[in-house]
């Protein structure tokens, strides 16, 4: 069997370069030099009669038969792992390592300052990052391997990851107290004030816009900004009307002095969910962070 000569150092590889796209970088990931890789990755297209990596700029391209490789690779060296290191009780408190999680604007603003006060108070020892990340890059950077999983408003991911839901909220209105439109915010004045769109890929198409237009309608659009703050700021010195997830509402209105009201018309509601890739299953440290953030998902 195949599967009786591969060596696990082999399969190793094959996960790092899967997850980096390049040999290079996976060969520094496991401490080897680049001809010990390139004759590894020899050894595998030998055995597995097939390329698993055709060379581009910048890196390699996975083959079909690899994509169908990772997942089960992924899975038995997770398992193996968590076997491994299960003679050793996790206790979060005595670790000292980084954690990088991707995040949308939305996510960091709503999540990320419980999650930094939860990790002082449990784990002090893990340095966490905060990496902004959207649906256009997400699941890219925890392939490669650049974040251990993803919070936001995400795509569906692929099967070789993992989806959970974390919030499901309505929409909400910010404006300044003193707006000729607060306390009587119905369609027309929605419609005919001017209005802000937070958008980290600088689209002048929001979910507003597109309920509008299915009911033939349309707003006047503004300025568009990359960041929820920075909304909240101009929102303070001027007419504008931004239209935000509710829990996002909550964090800007006390912050710039602003009122919330209610949005005039039928919304869709707006979906936080966490996305990780399958080889991180049984990691004892990402099953408890995993367990943490949603749990301080159902603390609000």
């Amino acid at each position: 069997m195949i599967s009786d000569r591969l060596d696990l150092n082999l399969l190793r590889l094959f996960e790092a370069v899967m997850q980096t796209g390049n040999v290079t970088r996976a060969a520094e990931r496991l401490g080897l030099t680049q001809s010990a890789a390139s004759n590894g990755i020899a050894r595998l297209r030998e055995s597995l009669g097939d390329p698993l990596f055709l060379r581009r700029p910048g890196g390699v391209e996975a083959t079909a038969r690899a994509h169908e490789l990772a997942g089960p690779v992924a899975a038995a060296l997770a398992g193996l792992r968590a076997a491994l290191d299960g003679q050793a009780q996790f206790d979060p408190a005595s670790l000292e390592t980084e954690v990088v999680i991707g995040t949308s604007d939305h996510a960091e603003l709503v999540l990320g300052p419980r999650l930094a006060c939860l990790l002082e108070r449990k784990a002090p020892g893990i340095a966490l990052t905060f990496r902004h990340c959207d649906r256009a890059d997400a699941l890219a950077l925890i392939d490669e391997g650049g974040i251990a999983l993803a919070v936001g408003a995400l795509p569906e991911p692929p099967a070789r990851m993992t989806r959970q839901f974390l919030l499901r909220e309505g929409f909400a209105v910010l404006l300044r107290r003193d707006h000729p439109a607060a306390g009587r915010l119905d369609l027309d004045a929605y419609l005919g004030a001017r209005h802000m769109l937070v958008s980290a890929v600088a689209s002048r198409l929001g979910a507003v816009d597109r309920v509008l237009a299915e009911r033939g309608l349309s707003r006047r659009l503004g300025p568009v900004v990359s960041h929820h703050l920075a909304a909240g700021a101009m929102i303070a010195g001027s007419d504008l009307l931004l239209t935000l997830p509710r829990s996002v509402a909550a964090v800007l209105a006390p912050a710039f002095d602003l009122a919330i009201g209610d949005v005039p018309l039928e919304m869709p509601p707006a979906r936080l969910s966490m996305i990780w890739h399958r080889r991180d299953d049984a990691a004892p440290l990402h099953r408890w962070l995993r367990r943490e953030l949603a749990g301080l998902v159902l603390a609000r």
